[in-house]
């Protein structure tokens, strides 16, 4: 294990808005960490919040920032010029962190100077709903997983060939200021617009081995409808001023997207896998399964089709193919 005072000195930045739900579990989880309390400073980047959250935040003595403008990409931007340290971490409110030493471990594939970032799991927390332990189980939204399905993605190391949609918790500050910092616009996806751009620079992310969170992103169903449909909505609107296109060029991921969206729509392709699922997991979350893919599935449809930009990208995926 690393000695400590060879340990960097980390900042954590926390963009927050109207999180008093989360935001108490999500810090102690950071202050636990099993980490010098002198090499580590939480910024919480406060969204102009009309709840508690910056008042739970004050108890926990971290730094608080006003973010004027409520986009969790100008959070990250404003997080990163405020930053002491030279690793950054973006840790969303609703993120905990139950391994007290996920922290060192995390740090250690940054002795390899080519390492901009690293990586780590989700686990899947029992007390956590079961839609919420659902779409951990099945990797996220179901149509980036087919759209970007690469044989290399099972791989511990990322690099721009084998990209997949994701943004690292911990990124080299310099590298991050080299890159030109997190885009101010983005409402989503900041995180993966910066790995990408990091990567195209020449860089790789690691997944850290036997390392995970907890992720509440949901916790009913009406709360996934309204997280699908703004992402979407993100989706469409930002596509062209983002470097990462999440619409697939590749011939063969094209296909493979094509070919998991009609098994979708097919019985066996919705109930397959929650056979599979409840089999391999034990996990009755799995039910969840159809429901999630079909409302995605819809939503993604509803808003390509009824905007102007969404039907221009449909026409390139389609005229590409």
């Amino acid at each position: 294990m690393q000695n400590d005072d060879d340990l960097p000195f980390v900042s954590v930045i926390v963009p927050t808005y109207n999180e008093e739900k989360n935001i108490a579990r999500c810090l102690t989880s950071i202050k636990n960490q099993d980490y010098p309390q002198d090499k580590v400073e939480v910024i919480v980047v406060d969204g102009m919040s009309e709840d508690n959250t910056v008042t739970i935040a004050k108890h926990h003595k971290v730094r608080i920032i006003e973010n004027k403008k409520r986009i969790v990409g100008n959070a990250m931007k404003l997080g990163v010029e405020e930053a002491k340290g030279e690793i950054i971490g973006m840790i969303v409110a609703d993120l905990e962190l139950p391994q007290k030493d996920w922290l060192r471990r995390m740090l250690s594939p940054f002795s390899d100077p080519t390492v901009c970032g690293t990586l780590t799991f989700f686990g899947v927390c029992e007390n956590h709903p079961m839609i919420n332990r659902c779409y951990h189980l099945m990797g996220g939204d179901p149509t980036i997983i087919s759209a970007h399905a690469s044989k290399n993605n099972d791989s511990l190391v990322m690099t721009i060939d084998n990209y997949y949609p994701t943004g690292a918790p911990l990124l080299r500050k310099q590298l991050v200021l080299e890159a030109g910092n997190f885009k101010s616009f983005l409402p989503r996806s900041e995180d993966v617009d910066m790995s990408y751009r990091l990567m195209k620079m020449g860089y790789k992310l690691v997944f850290v081995p036997d390392t995970f969170v907890y992720h509440l992103y949901v916790d009913c169903f009406s709360s996934y409808l309204r997280k699908t449909y703004k992402r979407m909505l993100t989706f469409v609107k930002y596509q062209d001023l983002c470097e990462f296109k999440y619409v697939p060029k590749n011939p063969n991921n094209k296909i493979k997207f094509l070919k998991s969206i009609m098994s979708f729509v097919a019985i066996i392709g919705l109930l397959s896998p929650v056979v599979k699922g409840i089999r391999k997991d034990r996990d009755f979350s799995w039910l969840w399964y159809p429901l999630i893919v079909l409302s995605t599935v819809a939503f993604q449809g509803i808003i390509i089709a009824s905007n102007v930009k969404g039907r221009k990208l449909l026409g390139e995926f389609i005229s590409n193919t």
